[in-house]
């Protein structure tokens, strides 16, 4: 029996359950680090199918699933990501990311059982916090989990196909810091005089760097949101918080970019009497996915045959993920399949609890 027979054989049989598991995801989104139950939902499936799991693998929702054939070949890393958004859970379609890292996985052991001509193992790697906090870093840093690997890859849904992020669609390299502007508190009608207004610095900042956009390049971004801002209207805000985003295709641009950025924080607290501290401890640097031609090449050829479409588009993707960091330590794929961008969210709104 062909290789893809005996992987199309396996999927008909546990679609039905592949699917139950997606819906429970959707159903109990969890955010970044905090998905307890996502994490014992997949293992559990795993260890069903014969996996050797290594459970709470380095992080509390980190997971390393393994199966060794016992006979010579290549190490196949295969990753699941499951963590939701805030207010709007799956729309970036974790859940489906989960259900095709574990038939993927599940897929490869399949063959390596049925066929004593091929050897090797395979890893199914589950990464948390990838909206935020980036799981993959800890695990290059904490691990060899992804040195094992002779490859890795994983896939994400989106509008369109893409094999490899390296010519119409791109991905990005993505710095998150907060800025905290400290003032002086005072009350704001009688002694306004006596404060020093840190949300003043905080709204100078987020106005100042949305000009600036005029000037970015075409692949320049940035994004901003105000976090804290004062607690009552009539008390002049001692504390302001901003946290931002940016990001660049290339490293040099993204150290010019972050210089701006910086200037204007640093402007926006000189002009307002207010102190700065910029924090970078939140989240982590992820760099662009450095795409092997290759694998992309291969797996291209297998998609377009199951009817994967890849169609050019005059608005490419542009987006960051930290399976870029895992580029760099192993050659690596981050394909995207086909999926409605709406179907996402409507189905997340249809399963949003009704407003008393």
């Amino acid at each position: 029996m062909k290789f893809v027979n005996i992987v199309e054989k396996y999927l008909r049989e546990d679609q039905d359950e592949l699917n139950d598991i997606s819906k429970q995801l959707l159903e109990n989104p969890e955010l970044s680090f905090e998905e307890f139950k996502a994490h014992d939902l997949l293992t559990g499936y795993l260890i069903k199918h014969g996996f050797h799991v290594d459970t709470h693998y380095v992080l509390p929702t980190a997971f390393k699933a393994e199966f060794d054939s016992g006979r010579p070949g290549p190490t196949i890393g295969i990753v699941c990501e499951y963590d939701a958004l805030p207010e709007i859970g799956h729309a970036c379609g974790h859940n489906l990311i989960a259900i095709c890292g574990l038939a993927a996985g599940t897929a490869v052991k399949t063959v390596l059982e049925s066929n004593e001509t091929v050897g090797g193992r395979v890893l199914v790697i589950g990464t948390p916090a990838e909206e935020s906090g980036g799981g993959k870093l800890s695990l290059i840093k904490d691990s060899d989990v992804f040195q094992q690997c002779t490859v890795a890859m994983m896939a994400h849904p989106s509008p369109r196909g893409c094999s490899d992020w390296r010519d119409n669609d791109v991905t990005l390299n993505r710095v998150c810091v907060t800025a905290r502007f400290k003032g002086c508190a005072s009350h704001a009608s009688a002694f306004p005089w006596h404060g020093v207004n840190a949300l003043d610095a905080a709204v100078t900042a987020y106005n100042q760097i949305s000009a600036m956009r005029q000037q970015f390049k075409p692949s320049w971004r940035c994004h901003m949101i105000i976090t804290k801002g004062g607690y009552k209207v009539n008390i002049i805000p001692e504390m302001a918080e901003l946290q931002l985003g940016y990001r660049c295709r290339d490293l040099q641009d993204l150290v010019q970019l972050q210089e701006k950025i910086h200037n204007s924080l640093k402007a926006a607290a000189i002009s307002t009497g207010c102190s700065l501290e910029i924090d970078y401890t939140g989240d982590n640097a992820y760099f662009a996915v450095l795409t092997n031609v290759s694998l992309a090449s291969i797996y291209k050829d297998y998609a377009l045959q199951f009817g994967e479409q890849f169609i050019p588009s005059s608005e490419p993707l542009q987006a960051s993920t930290d399976m870029g960091n895992v580029s760099l330590v192993v050659p690596s794929i981050h394909p995207c399949i086909v999926l409605d961008a709406m179907l996402l969210i409507i189905l997340e709104d249809l399963l949003r609890p009704p407003v008393d």
